[in-house]
C-alpha cells in the first residue's frame, strides 16, 4: 500500500486532515526526487566528459544517482542537497571511480542537519579568528568554549551534535597544545575534522583536486 492509499484509508478513522497531511508527505518526496535529479544535471554539467569517457562507468553512475534520489526526502537544506548531486558527480572525476566511498558519504550527509553541517565548517577553519581558506587537514582543534562562542545559538545542542559527528567518523578529539591562548592549558581537549570529514565537506562543496584520489 503506498502513502496516497495510507492517507485514503485513514479518513474514516481520523477525518481528512489526516489524509491530507499525508498527501503533503508524499508530494515532498516527490519534489524531493525532482529536485534532486535537477541538481545532479547541474552538478554533472561541466563534468559529463568523465563519465562519457570511462568504460562501464554509466551504470555505476546510474545506481549512485538512485542512491542520491532515494535520500533526497531526507535531506534538510539546499545546501546538503546540492552537496550530495556533487558527491555523485565527484565520484567519477577519479580513476578507478570512488562509488563505495561515495554511497558512504551520501548515508552520512542524509543524517546531517544545518546544524551539524555549521559545526564542521566551522572545525574546517585553519584560523580561529579568520576566515582564511586554506587546507582543512591543517585546522587546528576548537576546544567546546570556542564554539560555543562561535556558535551561540546551538549552545544547548553543541555537545550532542559533536558527539554525533564523532559517531560519524568526521571530527575527532585531540588534546590542545600551550601556547597561542591565555585560555588553554595542557589538559583541555578540542575538536578537528577528521581525513573522513575533510573529504565529505570537500565533496559537499564539490570541491575536485588531488585529496579526491588519495
Amino acid at each position: 500500500m503506498d502513502i496516497a492509499s495510507i492517507g485514503a484509508a485513514a479518513i474514516p478513522v481520523f477525518g481528512g486532515s489526516i489524509a491530507a497531511m499525508v498527501q503533503s508527505i508524499e508530494n515532498h518526496h516527490i519534489q524531493s526526487d525532482i529536485r534532486m535529479l535537477s541538481d545532479i544535471v547541474n552538478s554533472l554539467y561541466e563534468r559529463i566528459d568523465v563519465i562519457d569517457s570511462a568504460p562501464g562507468t554509466q551504470d555505476l553512475f546510474v545506481d549512485l544517482a538512485a542512491h542520491a534520489i532515494r535520500v533526497a526526502p531526507e535531506l534538510r537544506s539546499d545546501e546538503l542537497r546540492m552537496g550530495v548531486a556533487n558527491i555523485v558527480t565527484l565520484a567519477f572525476c577519479v580513476m578507478p571511480p570512488q562509488v563505495e566511498r561515495a554511497h558512504l558519504l551520501i548515508d552520512i550527509a542524509a543524517r546531517l542537519s544545518p546544524d551539524h553541517l555549521a559545526v564542521l565548517r566551522l572545525f574546517s577553519k585553519v584560523l580561529v579568528d579568520s576566515n582564511e581558506q586554506s587546507d582543512r587537514n591543517m585546522a587546528k582543534p576548537w576546544p567546546r568554549a570556542w564554539v560555543a562562542e562561535s556558535l551561540p545559538h546551538l549552545d544547548f545542542l553543541i555537545d550532542p551534535l559533536i558527539a554525533q559527528l564523532e559517531s560519524y567518523g568526521t571530527i575527532r578529539e585531540m588534546r590542545l597544545r600551550n601556547g597561542g591562548s591565555e585560555i588553554l592549558n595542557s589538559s583541555e581537549t578540542g575538536w578537528t575534522l577528521s581525513a573522513f570529514g575533510v573529504q565529505l565537506l570537500d565533496h559537499l562543496d564539490g570541491e575536485v583536486g588531488q585529496k579526491l584520489a588519495e
